[in-house]
């Protein structure tokens, strides 16, 4: 069935390997979706520390950042309609990234998604003015773990940076196999996927 939009003509089509490279692309989407996560929150978090005072309005927005990185990274591997990823098909991880993987979904699963953890909680102190010895008030203060600390930030980028570069190229591969099926032998999934997006 061919529909008409104003940048041409799209048509659904048959292929062996097109759930497989819609499954890879919608992965890959979404773990760039996680790096655009980690690179701003990486920007608002230089030389802070892992764990803030939850009122601050920056600390809001960096644990919404880091929140839906480790939230949409960890759906690449969750079962579901879609395939999952499997953590230990991925060829081109070390053993630190495997340790990191373990580490970034057990932050969410245990923090970001279910119940209170250690590194929440509020406390309460007495407070005294400057330059006064007793104290006229209580203080609250409120502390939530905005993020992994940004050494882990980083790490947590590079290890999504090579998991799209091994997505990459399976991709290409399944997706070569289409280009040649429709565009004749020499064609390529890159060549051809570039041309004529539609967006739509």
């Amino acid at each position: 069935m061919a529909r008409a939009t104003d940048r041409g003509t799209i048509t659904r089509f048959s292929h062996h390997r097109k759930a497989e490279v819609e499954e890879l692309l919608i992965t890959d989407a979404r773990l760039k979706e996680v790096e655009d996560a980690l690179r701003q929150y990486l920007k608002l978090m230089l030389g802070r520390g892992r764990v803030r005072d939850s009122s601050h309005p920056e600390s809001l927005y960096a644990q919404s950042l880091y929140c839906f990185a480790a939230i949409m990274y960890s759906r690449c591997f969750a079962p579901g309609r879609r395939k999952k990823l499997e953590i230990g098909g991925i060829t081109n991880l070390t053993d630190r990234d495997r340790e990191l993987h373990e580490s970034v979904r057990r932050l969410r699963n245990q923090y970001f998604a279910h119940a209170v953890a250690d590194e929440e909680g509020t406390h309460v102190f007495l407070y005294a003015n400057p330059g006064e010895r007793m104290p006229s008030c209580f203080s609250v203060m409120h502390v939530a773990l905005v993020g992994d600390g940004n050494s882990t930030a980083r790490r947590f980028l590079a290890m999504v940076a090579k998991i799209r570069k091994f997505l990459a190229k399976r991709i290409s591969e399944a997706g070569d196999e289409m280009a040649e099926a429709f565009f004749g032998k020499s064609a390529t999934w890159r060549k051809y996927a570039t041309k004529g997006k539609s967006g739509t």
